[in-house]
């Protein structure tokens, strides 16, 4: 779900209000969404809350304005959450062999796009080929 939304068509606390009721309403089940500073619904994801228009999304008008007030505010509540970073993320430790997979797969990328999960054949490549090479299966 994205919660950067253009705002080109929206440039009215009436219509940024609309397109909040209708994202409630239609992913409100879903648990995605601050609704409120109180909730706690994602917690430790209280940034995700646009406080200043009191809306869930965050509008931004990237065709026409580099300096988006929207995305200054953004930068600014990202940082702070992973300054903060409630859920302990920046402590995760993630194993060596992943990250090498990762590079191969990014290198990879460009001269094969689309690649097959998995492979028969040791010389066609593939994701699980991939991940048995560099150990990144556990």
């Amino acid at each position: 779900m994205q919660y950067l939304i253009t705002h080109l068509a929206l440039r009215t606390k009436a219509k940024l209000k609309y397109v909040n009721k209708i994202l409630l309403k239609e992913c409100g089940p879903l648990l995605i969404f601050q609704t409120s500073k109180d909730d706690d619904t994602i917690k430790g994801r209280e940034h995700l809350l646009n406080h200043n228009q009191n809306i869930c999304f965050w509008p931004v008008d990237y065709n026409t304005d580099p300096n988006d007030p929207n995305i200054t505010v953004l930068r600014q509540v990202l940082i702070k959450a992973i300054v903060k970073d409630p859920l302990d993320y920046l402590n995760d430790h993630i194993p060596l062999s992943r990250i090498k997979l990762i590079d191969v797969l990014v290198d990879l990328s460009e001269e094969v796009p689309v690649m097959q999960l998995y492979s028969d054949d040791n010389n066609d490549p593939s994701i699980v080929g991939l991940m048995r090479k560099y150990n990144a299966l556990v």
